[in-house]
């Protein structure tokens, strides 16, 4: 099996510096060093062949960057069962939660800017939420606030049929609720906390979120095919999401943008994700301090880490230092995993939501590493009961995302 772990240590600005650059600013041209072997090649085909054959999943897309080069891009199986229309590198997927890492970005843009401060409380911004008033924007970004997530709600999934989204509904949905634990206890999985960050960065740039992050996150990046849920009437190349129940799958009706808004409503492909990874650890987006600051693990009041950082997790797998987040939305599930000191990024984004998108991530690194990955096939009984835990909630939360809610 494979062994996953939480770091407890800080991450420092290691994590930042670790990636090789280069000098033109832009993913540098596989070389001997960098491109894979013909063996490490046919061994990722094999293992995500394997997985998207023997699910129900229809399609997906894989990308790869070893120490700066992109080494790897592929299309595997259908974006339209109904149109026989096969993924290709252009296909368009939701990548849910992923998008957190982006509004986490954006935050610290505004507080590089001298527009927000991590420490201001949310009623500053958000001043008709009263039960998460003394809620600070840092605890808002490190998911240790106790607002309860609206996603999780019985009355959620009615109203994203029903309804139109916007804000104010979301919050509606939460306004009479009491907070689940006192800020800074301890750490809880909530989309609504990045939803009310989105409403901060408003207030702060005087911009809608999604102008926002299209021109200060897509643009700088050079993101040229991603957008937002509520662009995809007009995309071309747009997957089509499935769900799969008792062994038969159909399309999903999607929700409009606003119910995933800034906690999961971007649409994009592996290219274009790694993309976003390139240019926040260039520093293209935010000076590496803050990218430091964005991938530390939060800690609670009483100091203890949780291992969520700012819209990224970070862990180990196999002894290999990890920082990631998955994603999942009604039909889509992604991944999007950074081996720092191996000097790899993985993205994988498919268009059904029935198995962890990270199941494809973790296993291409796998398939990368043959000797690793048998080396480890054994029980974990020296694992350390006081972070085995923790991993084990930080799963949890993020799989019950692609299982029973979106985001």
């Amino acid at each position: 099996m494979t062994q996953i772990r939480l770091l407890v240590a800080v991450v420092t600005a290691a994590v930042v510096i670790a990636w090789p650059l280069t000098l033109s600013g832009a993913a540098a041209r596989p070389t001997s060093a960098t491109r894979l072997s013909a063996a490490q090649t046919a061994r990722v085909d094999a293992a995500v062949g394997k997985i998207v054959s023997s699910s129900l999943v229809p399609g997906a897309q894989l990308a790869i960057e070893r120490r700066g080069a992109v080494v790897y891009e592929r299309a595997y199986g259908v974006a339209d069962a109904a149109r026989k229309k096969a993924v290709n590198l252009r296909t368009r997927f939701e990548i849910g939660s992923i998008t957190k890492q982006v509004t986490a970005a954006a935050v610290l843009q505004l507080v590089e800017a001298h527009r927000l401060n991590l420490d201001d409380p949310l009623e500053k911004y958000v001043p008709q939420y009263k039960p998460g008033a003394a809620v600070t924007l840092r605890q808002l970004m490190w998911q240790t606030t106790g607002i309860p997530d609206y996603t999780a709600l019985p009355r959620f999934m009615h109203s994203t049929i029903n309804t139109p989204g916007s804000f104010e509904r979301i919050l509606a949905l939460i306004a009479d609720k009491p907070l689940d634990f006192a800020p800074g206890t301890r750490w809880a999985y909530s989309d609504t906390n990045y939803i009310l960050l989105g409403r901060v960065i408003e207030a702060a740039s005087k911009m809608s979120y999604n102008e926002y992050i299209r021109e200060h996150i897509f643009r700088a990046a050079g993101m040229s095919r991603t957008g937002t849920i509520a662009d995809e009437g007009a995309m071309r190349d747009m997957a089509t999401g499935y769900s799969s129940r008792n062994g038969r799958q159909g399309p999903t009706a999607r929700f409009s943008d606003p119910w995933a808004w800034s906690a999961g409503n971007i649409v994009s492909t592996a290219a274009d994700v790694l993309k976003w990874d390139d240019a926040l650890f260039r520093g293209k987006l935010l000076s590496l301090q803050s990218v430091a600051l964005m991938t530390t693990p939060g800690t609670l009041s009483d100091g203890t880490p949780t291992s969520y950082a700012m819209g990224w997790v970070v862990d180990t797998q196999d002894g290999h230092k990890r920082i990631w987040h998955n994603g999942g939305t009604v039909g889509f599930g992604s991944s999007n995993m950074l081996y720092p000191d191996d000097g790899l990024r993985i993205v994988a984004l498919i268009n059904d939501a029935s198995i962890p998108p990270e199941t494809l991530t973790a296993r291409v690194f796998e398939a990368l590493n043959p000797g690793l990955a048998a080396a480890t096939d054994h029980a974990v009984a020296y694992e350390d009961p006081a972070v085995t835990p923790r991993a084990k909630d930080i799963m949890r939360g993020l799989r019950r995302v692609i299982y029973t809610r979106p985001l």
